[in-house]
């Protein structure tokens, strides 16, 4: 469940925090010879620290008190009382352990909707993971008045941070046009991002979202293809060469017709086409579609070196002869 998935949430982000907190703290008592008494822990060094209103120190005890470290024993109501004295004074960790008690109701009373404050605290104190727990609470409806709009907002905060969800969530939402106006290009960015952290489901939506582009194009393609003919039928070169490589190949909705295809090469290429004229001078050298004739290839291939084109496009247009 949402809540079984936030108490191990919660003992993954106290517990690395703890230890990193221990380390730092005896390396710092370590070092400072006014604390250096072997006799006292960590956790007494702070305890009046604590009590003097330092935040860390605070913060330190509730982290303590969590875990039953440094000598103290375990009281998760006594861990809360020092996680909240630390996230009054915007300490954004123990803001984000708070919020993380009052969803679970670990040590408080469970109140989804004082979680959803201390998440929002936290999140403006920069904690991407509470930006995207805001996020998803505004999305879900729960602890916030439902609103895609600012789930978007929230969301986009995290994920400028790198926090990997956040920016599946934000692709998402460019993607369907959910919250935000409807952007795909925006969403291939963020769907990229994630990907890139390792997300298989932003992998698969980018790639869902790359077929789609593909299927536009060519949907535009085949609704071009009425303009195209009667473009070509008025002299267009370029509307004459794309539709020959429609017919030689039967693509874009247009039925193969290799015979109209070398026909309309033939116009566009006397117009100066270079694509058409490389195309055409390979068609007379190899006798495809038309009768052998070296002089016509030479011609053909003579007409694409004055147009520039030759030398550029004769590997793939003879790719395309070969194929087909």
């Amino acid at each position: 469940t949402g809540h079984q998935k936030s108490r191990k949430s919660f003992r993954r982000v106290t517990g690395k925090i703890n230890a990193e907190e221990q380390k730092a703290a005896r390396s710092l008592f370590a070092r400072d010879s006014i604390c250096s008494s072997p006799k006292k822990s960590a956790a007494e060094w702070h305890r009046d620290a604590a009590l003097s209103g330092h935040r860390e120190a605070q913060y330190f005890m509730g982290l303590c008190y969590w875990s039953g470290n440094d000598g103290v024993e375990k009281d998760v109501k006594t861990a809360v009382d020092w996680f909240r004295r630390a996230a009054l004074q915007h300490h954004g960790e123990a803001q984000m352990s708070l919020a993380l008690c009052y969803e679970t109701g670990v040590g408080v009373e469970q109140s989804i909707k004082k979680a959803g404050e201390w998440y929002a605290l936290a999140g403006m104190n920069g904690r991407a993971e509470a930006q995207y727990r805001v996020g998803e609470m505004y999305e879900n409806g729960t602890g916030f008045k439902h609103s895609k709009r600012k789930a978007v907002g929230w969301y986009l905060k995290a994920a400028t941070q790198g926090h990997v969800v956040a920016q599946l969530c934000v692709g998402i939402a460019f993607d369907l046009g959910r919250g935000v106006k409807r952007d795909p290009l925006k969403a291939e960015k963020w769907y990229r991002r994630a990907a890139k952290q390792g997300s298989e489901e932003a992998q698969r939506l980018l790639d869902s979202l790359q077929r789609n582009k593909e299927n536009e194009k060519e949907s535009e393609l085949i609704r071009s293809i009425p303009s195209k003919i009667k473009a070509a039928e008025q002299g267009d070169r370029e509307a004459q060469n794309f539709l020959a490589f429609c017919y030689w190949e039967g693509t874009h909705g247009v039925r193969k017709n290799r015979g109209e295809a070398v026909k309309l090469l033939e116009k566009a290429g006397e117009q100066g086409q270079g694509e058409a004229q490389t195309f055409l001078s390979i068609l007379y050298e190899k006798g495809i579609e038309v009768g052998k004739s070296d002089l016509k290839a030479d011609m053909w291939k003579n007409f694409a070196k004055e147009s520039g084109t030759y030398d550029e496009m004769y590997v793939e247009m003879l790719a395309i002869v070969e194929i087909n």
